[in-house]
């Protein structure tokens, strides 16, 4: 009942949303890179693709606009 621990379930429920388009969005769950380099490095490409389509489609719906 505490504000701390709500405000902790709702950023754990934010991340765990934002973690499952990554793994369906980009193939994510499957590692193709070996050991904990290679995960980091295919988590920070997965990342990387999900910005930039999220820009993408900014830059999309503000040329409509204009």
């Amino acid at each position: 009942k505490k504000r701390w621990f709500r405000n902790g379930q709702k950023w754990r429920t934010g991340c765990e949303g934002r973690i499952s388009v990554a793994k369906r969005r980009h193939g994510l769950d499957r590692c193709r890179y070996k050991g904990s380099s290679g995960m980091k490095r295919w988590v920070g490409l997965g990342v990387v693709a999900d910005n930039l389509i999220s820009i993408g489609r900014v830059m999309d719906e503000q040329s409509l606009q204009r």
